[in-house]
């Protein structure tokens, strides 16, 4: 379960920097969708702490009139690189480390692409 301590970082959620802390053993979910002209769009985080590691799950789905498009990415980071100075302003943020992707494109896979 790790050593104990809180891992805590900045998440750009709903337009804004919001401070996120977990406990060892915690997983947080957010998600936020919203009807678009041609369809839908979600926008879907989780993270978990496992003591040592975060990891972070984010799902962009949605559907138009090209179908169904679903990306998920898959990172992490540990405790020491959550609060890194990435440039963007004066937040810290993770110094995330992908450990993959897949994308559904629903079109894409009915014309064998």
């Amino acid at each position: 379960m790790g050593h104990g301590i809180n891992a805590r970082f900045w998440a750009y959620l709903n337009d804004d920097l919001v401070k996120i802390t977990l406990r060892p053993g915690q997983t947080l979910n957010w998600s936020q969708g919203r009807a678009t002209e041609e369809g839908w769009h979600r926008d879907s985080e989780c993270w978990e702490f496992d003591g040592y590691f975060v990891t972070n799950t984010t799902v962009r789905d949605g559907r138009d009139c090209d179908g169904r498009l679903t990306e998920t990415y898959e990172y992490y980071c540990d405790l020491e690189h959550l609060q890194t100075n990435l440039g963007y302003d004066e937040f810290t943020r993770p110094a995330w480390q992908k450990l993959g992707a897949r994308v559904y494109d629903q079109y894409a896979q009915m014309m064998n692409y």
